[in-house]
This record gives structure tokens, sequence and C-alpha cells, in this order.
């Protein structure tokens, strides 16, 4: 008999049974398969990356963030397992700030999704922004489940974030920073 660990990596199956506790002791003779499925993180992640946030993460000044993603060149792609990478301005002075200047990699932005995973049990997909001393982006995280496991190969997510965090240093539209806050249930 074999099992097969889940992709959310707590779970054992066995094949046509339905999934155990992978604290539970195994049985003498049971050995485990360990699948390696994580999403692999280059270039082309971090640029479908981008795209998505811009197209669904409710950003409040889309134009800022989309002017900071052409102007960046990635400098970093984490290889942990998530899809996070970080990022350098190219021509810092020619592109909108993000934030208000401030203390370099702090938080300005989150957007969290729900998503189901292969079995249907709920996870989350958490995406944070972070900004540099200047208020212009410096890096991207991606993390499933909190960064608890490897990015899966396919993602079934909710349409609209159920949460959005933005900073109250993050400059608007109209060039005003602050009264940004939270959004959610």
């Amino acid at each position: 008999m074999v099992l097969h660990r889940t992709a959310s990596n707590r779970e054992l199956a066995v094949d046509g049974f339905a999934s155990i506790d992978d604290n539970r002791r195994l049985p003498n003779g049971v050995s485990v398969a360990y699948e390696s499925r994580k999403m692999q993180n280059d270039v082309s992640r971090a640029e479908y990356w981008m795209a998505f946030i811009l197209n669904r993460c409710q950003f409040p000044n889309p134009i800022a963030l989309a002017a900071q993603f052409a102007n960046a060149e990635i400098v970093e792609l984490c290889e942990c397992g998530c899809n996070s990478f970080g990022l350098s301005m190219t021509a810092p002075e020619s592109v909108p700030k993000l934030s208000a200047e401030g203390p370099g990699n702090r938080l300005v932005f989150e957007a969290d999704f729900r998503a189901r995973d292969e079995l249907g049990e709920s996870r989350s997909l958490q995406i944070l922004l972070f900004a540099d001393e200047s208020g212009h982006l410096s890096y991207v995280e991606i993390d499933y489940c909190v960064n608890a496991f490897p990015m899966p190969d396919h993602l079934n997510l909710d349409e609209s974030p159920y949460r959005v965090f933005a900073s109250d240093s993050l400059i608007s539209q109209s060039g005003q920073s602050g009264q940004n806050g939270q959004s959610g249930p």
C-alpha cells in the first residue's frame, strides 16, 4: 500500500480511500510517496503576478502601481516555494511613488483571496506589497496559506479578495496619502 501526500502537505491519501491525518501512526509496511507540486518561481511567474495584482487586487492607485511595475527590474526570485519577488526601479524619478517616504521594507498593501485545493478544502492566497524608503515598490510577497505550503500548480481562487489592507502611507490617485484602511468581513 502506498500513501500519497496531498498538496496541503498535511494529509495522506490512500489510493481509492479517504485521506487520513498525518499525525496518526502508519501501519507497518505502509510507505509514503511525497509529491513535489510547487509552482516554479521565475520571471514569467512574476510577470503573471504583476498582471494579477493590477487586475484583481483592488489596489487604490492602479495607475501608479502599473507605472512602478513597468519601471521595475526583477532583482530577486524567492526559492522557498512561494512566488515572491524583489524589485528595483530602473528610473525611480520618472514614476509616481506608491507611498509617502518612510522606513524601508514596510508593508503598504495586502490582498487576501480564498482558494480551494483539489479536495475542495478552503485555503488562502496572500499578496503583500512592500515599499522602500523612497516610497517605491521594493518587494512583492505571494504566499499560499501564509507560506505554510508551496504554491500549487493551479489555483482555484474567488474572483475578489475577501480582505484588503491599504496603509495610510499609500498615495492616492489625487496625490494625497492617508485614509486608506481595510475592507472585508
